[in-house]
Order: C-alpha cells, then sequence, then structure tokens
C-alpha cells in the first residue's frame, strides 16, 4: 500500500541537498519529457471546477478531476467528441479552446534503504510552449509505501529545510492560467452548530449539486452503474431539500426549480431502477437449471434498460439540460432564501425535519391492520424524506439529527428491499410469457423473490418500532 504523497513547490534557485540522513541511497534514476495541450472554456469553466481535458503524447487525451486521471479518449488534433461529453457538465455549452501548451521534464529517483524499503522522488520542471511565461513551474512528490513511512518523512523533513515548501498538488496547467488555485465556481460552505440558515441551506444544495456534475460525466460513459445512481441520489436530494426548506425560501422559485429537476430524476429512475432489477435478477438467474432460459427473459429488461438510458443521454444532450445546470448551480450560490439569512440554524431548522417526521407518522397511523406492498412503498418515500431533511441538517444541529437519519435510512432500506422484491416478482410474472422454458425457469425466481417479500413485510414493524423511538426525536423540539 502506498503512503499518502507529499507535495511540494520549490523555487529556481532551489538545489537537492544530501538525502543521506535519510539512511537511504540512489538506487536508480530515470529521466522523461513530455508536451501536453490543455483544453478549456474562455472563462475557464473546468479549472473552476479542478478539472483538465489534455492531449499528451500519441493522441491521447486525459480528463483529470482534482488532481487524478478518471478517463482516457484517443483522438487527433482535435478534442475527440467522448471527451468533449464527459466534461458536459463541466463547460455546460460553451466551447473548448486550447489553452495552454506545457512541456514537463520529469526526473525519478528511487531511493533504498538496508531494510528494503523505497522511497520515490519525482523532480517535475513544467514551462509553457509558444508563449511568455515566467520561470519554470518545478515541483517535487514524495511516495513510498507504508513500511517506509519514517524515511519518506526523513526525506520530506530535508527537502523543506533546503527551501521547498507545501504545495496543494494543482494541476500545472491551472497555475500557469490563473496564477494561483482557481476559485471554484460553487464552493461548499464549511458548516456547522454555528452555521447559519443560509450557510446550511447553501451547503446541502451546493452538496447535491456537486455531486450530479461530477457524476455526469460517468453516466454518459455507461460503464459504470453506481455513476447513474448517485446522479439520481443528487437530483432527489435537490427535490427533497427544497421541499425541506420551502418555509424559508420564495415559493414560486422552489416550485419552479423542483418542476425542473422531475424529469431529469425520472429518467435517471428508470436506468436506475432497471440496473438494480437487472442485478438482483442475474444473481438468482445463477442457481436456475436452465440459464439460457432464463437469460432469455432477462434480455427483454436488458434491451428496455438501453432504451431508458438512450432517453436520459437525449434528455442530457439537449439545451434543457444544460439550462437547468445552470439553474442550479446559481441556486447553489445564491438560494432564494425569504427568512432572515442570518438567523443560527440550530435555532430553526429542527422544526422542518419535524414536519417531514409528522407527515411519515400520521402516514404510518393510517395503515390497516394489514397494509398492501403499495401503502408500504409511500411509507418507504415518507421515511426517505424524513432522512434527507435529517441528513441536510445535520451538520448544523449535530449527532442527533445524524441518529435520527440513520434510523430513517434503516426502516428506507427494509421497505427498500420489499419493495424491490415485489417489483422483480411482477416483472418476472408479466414476462413469463409463452415460453414454456422461459416459464419453468423463472418459476423458482419468481418463488424465491416472494419469500423474500414475505419475510420483509413480517418484520417491517419492528424496524418501524426501533425507527420511531421517541429519544430519537428530543432534538426536533
Amino acid at each position: 500500500m502506498t503512503w499518502k504523497e507529499v507535495h511540494l513547490s520549490v523555487g529556481p534557485g532551489f538545489r537537492r541537498p544530501s538525502l543521506a540522513a535519510s539512511g537511504l541511497r540512489l538506487s536508480a534514476s530515470s529521466s522523461s519529457v513530455t508536451t501536453t495541450t490543455h483544453y478549456d472554456t474562455e472563462d475557464l469553466r473546468l479549472a473552476s471546477w479542478q478539472c483538465t481535458l489534455r492531449r499528451g503524447p500519441r493522441s491521447r487525451w486525459v480528463v483529470s478531476v482534482e488532481s487524478r486521471d478518471v478517463e482516457t479518449f484517443r483522438g487527433d488534433d482535435e478534442p475527440p467528441e467522448a471527451a468533449v461529453a464527459f466534461v458536459a457538465a463541466y463547460r455546460r455549452g460553451r466551447p473548448l479552446r486550447p489553452l495552454v501548451t506545457l512541456r514537463t521534464a520529469q526526473r525519478v529517483l528511487t531511493m533504498e534503504g538496508d531494510d528494503l524499503v523505497t522511497v520515490r522522488i519525482d523532480d517535475e520542471r513544467t514551462e509553457t510552449v509558444g508563449r511568455p511565461s515566467g520561470p519554470p513551474l518545478r515541483r517535487l512528490t514524495v511516495a513510498a509505501p507504508r513500511a517506509a513511512r519514517k524515511q519518506a518523512a526523513t526525506v520530506v523533513r530535508l527537502l523543506r529545510d533546503a527551501g521547498a515548501h507545501a504545495d496543494d498538488a494543482l494541476p500545472a496547467a491551472l497555475r500557469v492560467v490563473a496564477l494561483r488555485a482557481p476559485s471554484p465556481e460553487l464552493p461548499i460552505p464549511s458548516v456547522n452548530q454555528k452555521s447559519s440558515v443560509d450557510e446550511t441551506i447553501r451547503g446541502a444544495l451546493a452538496a447535491s449539486v456537486t455531486r450530479l456534475v461530477r457524476h455526469d460525466g460517468p453516466v454518459r460513459m455507461g460503464t459504470d452503474p453506481e455513476a447513474v445512481h448517485q446522479a439520481r441520489v443528487a437530483t432527489r436530494r435537490l427535490r427533497s431539500d427544497l421541499r425541506t426548506f420551502a418555509p424559508l425560501l420564495e415559493q414560486h422559485w422552489v416550485a419552479s426549480l423542483r418542476a425542473a429537476l422531475a424529469e431529469l430524476a425520472d429518467d435517471l429512475g428508470s436506468v436506475r431502477d432497471a440496473d438494480v432489477l437487472l442485478g438482483g435478477l442475474s444473481h438468482d438467474a445463477e442457481g436456475v437449471v436452465d440459464r439460457r432460459a432464463a437469460d432469455r427473459v432477462l434480455a427483454t429488461l436488458r434491451a428496455s434498460r438501453e432504451a431508458d438510458r438512450a432517453r436520459l443521454i437525449e434528455v442530457m444532450d439537449s439545451d434543457a439540460y444544460v439550462a437547468l445546470l445552470d439553474r442550479l448551480v446559481q441556486a447553489a450560490t445564491d438560494p432564494h432564501v425569504s427568512a432572515p439569512r442570518s438567523d443560527r440554524a440550530s435555532a430553526v431548522l429542527p422544526r422542518l425535519v419535524h414536519r417531514a417526521w409528522r407527515r411519515l407518522r400520521r402516514r404510518v397511523d393510517a395503515l390497516p391492520a394489514e397494509p398492501s406492498d403499495d401503502q408500504l412503498h409511500q411509507v418507504r418515500i415518507d421515511a426517505k424524506r424524513a432522512r434527507y431533511a435529517a441528513e441536510a441538517v445535520a451538520p448544523a444541529v449535530g449527532p442527533s439529527a445524524e441518529r435520527f437519519a440513520q434510523a430513517m435510512a434503516d426502516l428506507q432500506t427494509h421497505l427498500g428491499d420489499l419493495h424491490d422484491a415485489v417489483v422483480a416478482t411482477q416483472w418476472l410474472s408479466d414476462h413469463a410469457g409463452s415460453d414454456d422454458a422461459a416459464s419453468a425457469a423463472i418459476g423458482p425466481m419468481i418463488e424465491l423473490r416472494k419469500q423474500r417479500a414475505a419475510a420483509l413485510r413480517a418484520t417491517w414493524s419492528d424496524v418501524w418500532d426501533g425507527s420511531s423511538r421517541k429519544s430519537l426525536r428530543r432534538w426536533m423540539r
């Protein structure tokens, strides 16, 4: 396992000191030179999200987010369409242009000790190509396995004593552009129990908008179902938080923004629901005797999922989606708060969570002795809203809100598993068709799901009893 890397900046007159005091000796050295061209919008949208798109050697295009390479593409002189799409949420309709070309000379030193530990020192010098610039940027990176952390710490101390200083590892291209760390387009406020209503609302909204923007590219790539899940959670939390904070916000503004989010939430939900159903049924199918027959049924689900995904990408490629992202960034930056913005959140927000709790409590109290699956699904929805409400205010309220949110999450998970089992049973029954082999193959799968649903239905009230304890709600008063 790699020890946490330490990045250091050094000035033009820096001379590497002797590292003998570290107990290490030089065992290998290698050098390389690379030239990269970085692209961004005119107003540096990518940079403001700590995102870079660069063209390197051998027509290799790389997207990095927060100093980590996340996706690689192949292309010629212009950015590949797939790369342009991957950064769509950052640029939001603005064209990309060549920003700067950099030449980086890198020397890698490998230091070894008698106990076989190794410490690597990367020495990078980066300069701009084709335009006037200041002195080359120079950065040292010290990395080592955990077994060598003491020696690495000594190396870092020796380098600092010689004039190196802490570095935030910001990509060189961003430094050249801004001469400093670019201001984030959407900063997330640090919220604590002294924070104001305004700070808490901005913190909740900004966290979800950032989650949506960060997962936009992976959703478009279509290779990771978790990206769809995270984007869906972001949209659901945004709608939930707007609903929770509605008494403190301008009503027309809240209604308009929640309505604009609804279509995106539905389209993400269709793909996510198909992913969950497909994952569960594929697992169940492993125990089926006639696997080919079961696969023929699941192929229908896969085709439906691909159609849902195509509709989702069409929505994400639309001007309306770009406009929605712009609205969300603006909303999280300056929410339309109608209440006093400076009031302490911990004194104002608990009653908003209590509203969500009362809605859930009334829903459960109105249930018959044997509630239907649809009725329990509505309980799940209200439990999720209460959970999201508590999580939105938890940074300002403290651990008591976190404990309540966890209790609601337990109830939501239990009823969510029940809903998944019911949906899977219904889907299998609807798609058994006239294929006798397929019907015979999925019969055991249907029975398995029915058994799961029955067990979850029989025990949901026990989970409710644990989640609805009065001790979990004293902070709401």
